[in-house]
């Protein structure tokens, strides 16, 4: 099988190369005829001829052929690709886990009740965004690692490479991670101002060391989600 698939890429290469050396040469020839008298008639006769050579047929003939598939992404892409996936959805789920704090104290600051508990709850919320923010960054750029070297394996005459389709997952899932980034932090910010209006402050309020929320503990909490989520893609 190796042996047929090295063939195999070797006739598709020669092909490509044939059909590319004889558009040079037609390209070339078309080229001198036009500063030739009856030229626009002279062009017509060299570019009829030049297609209708047999190496030209040939070579059209065997890129017909062709399968038009793309390079495919390797294991190793696949795996840095599957990894940035699973920081993006921890991401989320810190994201997930702010918007439950946010909206805890935006209920408490509503109805004025708990008001030391809505800016523990606004400040937990305000750092797991942060943290949210740095794993989405990172399995971000990780992703984008992998679809880089992806595309550095195309052909320039042959079709572009062909990504997984599971990857069209990681791009809806980060997207999904940002735009709820985008909202918490507006959110907060309005929560924030609403204080400052009702008179208490929040510039005080601080998350104590042990709520210091883990990124492995919302993971793992979320990890029973994660077939759910990817469903709706």
């Amino acid at each position: 099988n190796g042996l047929s698939q090295n063939g195999y890429g070797r006739r598709s290469g020669t092909s490509r190369m044939q059909l590319a050396r004889a558009m040079m040469r037609a390209l070339v020839a078309l080229a001198a005829a036009a500063a030739l008298p009856g030229a626009a008639a002279l062009k017509l006769d060299v570019a009829a001829g030049v297609e209708n050579s047999p190496e030209v047929q040939a070579a059209m003939i065997m890129s017909a052929m062709l399968p038009q598939h793309g390079p495919q992404a390797s294991a190793e892409l696949e795996g840095k690709m599957n990894k940035a996936g699973q920081i993006i959805y921890d991401a989320y789920s810190l994201l997930q886990s702010a918007s439950n704090s946010v909206e805890e104290a935006q209920e408490q600051l509503r109805t004025h009740s708990h008001m030391e508990s809505a800016a523990a709850n606004l400040a937990k919320g305000e750092q797991m965004v942060k943290q949210g923010h740095a794993s989405l960054s990172k399995g971000q750029a990780m992703a984008r690692e992998a679809e880089n070297a992806l595309q550095a394996t195309a052909d320039p005459l042959g079709p572009p490479p062909e990504a997984p389709k599971s990857w069209a997952n990681v791009d809806a899932m980060a997207r999904r991670a940002a735009g709820k980034e985008r909202s918490l932090r507006t959110r907060v910010a309005d929560l924030k101002s609403d204080a400052k209006h009702a008179g208490f402050s929040l510039a005080q309020v601080s998350l104590p060391q042990e709520e210091t929320v883990s990124v492995d503990k919302v993971a793992e909490e979320q990890d029973a989600k994660l077939l759910d989520f990817l469903s709706k893609y």
